[in-house]
């Protein structure tokens, strides 16, 4: 039973193509290849990599729109925090039992988010503290 294994091996090996073949076809292959890159060079010119000053220029420009924008964010949260702690000043001054309302509906929901969220890192996989 081996030596009717090893015949067969041995007959398979022989239907191969030789090396001679192989290293023909290879370089056929190769030849076409670096053709291929040729086109490429020659279709994609170089072109010339930009100043300093016009990148130091497009920095400096980001930089400012970056500013405003941080600017513009910590004016809308100081303008939301006032509106947030007027009208629950407000509510206190006016009804007391509304405010509490408010306050546990608030913790309430506080709560229930911490807990979704957590729900839902564990389904994804990405738990950021291991207890």
């Amino acid at each position: 039973m081996r030596k009717n294994k090893r015949l067969e091996h041995k007959d398979s090996i022989e239907k191969l193509p030789s090396e001679d073949k192989m290293s023909e076809d290879d370089q056929v292959l190769i030849d076409q290849l670096m053709q291929g890159f040729e086109q490429m060079d020659q279709a994609i010119p170089l072109g010339n990599p930009p100043q300093v000053e016009h990148l130091r220029q497009i920095v400096v420009e980001q930089k400012r729109v970056i500013r405003s924008r941080n600017l513009f964010e910590l004016l809308m949260f100081v303008l939301l925090a006032f509106a947030i702690i007027g009208g629950n000043t407000f509510l206190v001054m006016t009804d007391l039992t509304v405010f509490g309302m408010v306050q546990i509906v608030t913790l309430i929901s506080a709560i229930a988010f911490l807990f979704i969220s957590q729900l839902r890192a564990k389904k994804k996989g990405d738990v950021r503290h291991v207890k």
